[in-house]
């Protein structure tokens, strides 16, 4: 007998030689695959029928609680159909998490002075509120997608997120697909590609720093394809000589219309990339006002509310110019990416 829940896990868990935190993974993953599918007993779940793991059903669990409920949808129907999503939940989580402001779903929250006061219609304002009319009325909601409005209203209302703070996410969440590499390079696909979030590339040198001046809110390290790489007669040596030097995309995040206005495109910034971008709302007045004030060598992207493979639609508005980036703002660019992809 045991004075505990906890006690009987750890004891558990030492007589058959396991972690302890594998026992709690799957009693949490248990019981999300228990809501998802409808059952009250554990003793019902039939093992052989789940085509899934415990670590995505956790991560999924965790995911659910903050993301769109669209991305949240696609992953449910991907995760049951037994198709790897680890990876894609990993990067979800790390997107939308800061949105939670440290609060926990045991009820812990952050201290704060004012609450995040709503409105009547709080679930139009959910779906990426572009403009101040459409956070006051929202024409594009229709009966079959209400529900999934009303769930994202409620995570918004719980975790005190403005609707500023969800767009930004879903810009950033955008950006993680190559598809704003591909169009840029004219190519169909890149060979490698990986996206850092957050690089300040004047932080190593101790330049006095702006909150939005000297962060590159989104940076692409891009490997492009080369088209000996597909030849199999080509050999691993000769393939080798031929590709492509690696190019570093970045992408500053905008969301309200007044930051055009002030320090809209940092140029120090696209000083350190190959290419480029200023990210906003594909709506008419943002792309309208980007176009008229963003210097003409700094690309621009729309990003859609439509989901397309749980991340949100990215279309090019204006293609960014080739900038040959000098070898001392490269080295800083590159150090700063590799301390951020060790996570120090």
């Amino acid at each position: 007998k045991t004075n505990s829940f906890t006690q009987y896990v750890l004891g558990l868990a030492k007589s058959n030689h396991i972690n302890a935190s594998t026992l709690w993974r799957a009693k949490s993953a248990s019981a999300v695959f228990m809501e998802i599918v409808g059952l009250e007993n554990v003793e019902d779940i039939d093992a052989s029928q789940i085509k899934t793991t415990p670590e995505q059903l956790e991560l999924y669990g965790k995911v659910r609680t903050i993301a769109p409920e669209r991305i949240v949808l696609e992953l449910k129907e991907k995760m049951m159909r037994g198709e790897g999503i680890r990876n894609e939940l990993k990067a979800l989580w790390k997107t939308y998490r800061p949105l939670k402001h440290g609060k926990t779903e045991r009820g812990r929250k952050r201290k704060v002075e004012k609450e995040y006061l709503v409105d009547a219609d709080e679930a139009s304002q959910f779906n990426l509120p572009f403009s101040l009319t459409e956070q006051e009325i929202n024409f594009a909601i229709q009966d079959d997608s209400f529900a999934e409005l009303k769930l994202d209203s409620e995570k918004r209302r719980k975790y005190l997120t403005s609707p500023q703070e969800v767009l930004h996410a879903n810009i950033a969440n955008a950006l993680r697909s190559p598809t704003w590499f591909e169009y840029t390079l004219r190519q169909t696909f890149v060979a490698r590609h990986q996206v850092f979030k957050g690089v300040i590339p004047g932080k190593l040198a101790g330049e006095k720093l702006t909150e939005q001046g000297n962060k590159v809110d989104v940076v692409g390290f891009v490997r492009p394809r080369n088209e000996d790489e597909a030849d199999d007669s080509q050999t691993k040596d000769a393939v080798k000589s031929k590709l492509e030097k690696p190019l570093i995309f970045g992408a500053s995040i905008r969301t309200n219309l007044a930051s055009f206005e002030s320090n809209i495109a940092p140029l120090e910034n696209a000083e350190f990339c190959n290419y480029y971008y200023i990210a906003i709302p594909l709506k008419n007045d943002f792309v309208d006002l980007a176009l008229k004030k963003v210097p003409r060598s700094i690309g621009i992207l729309g990003i859609n509310e439509d989901v397309e493979n749980t991340k949100h639609r990215t279309k090019i508005v204006r293609r960014a110019r080739l900038h040959e980036v000098a070898c001392k703002q490269k080295a800083r660019m590159m150090t700063e990416l590799l301390l951020v992809g060790l996570g120090w």
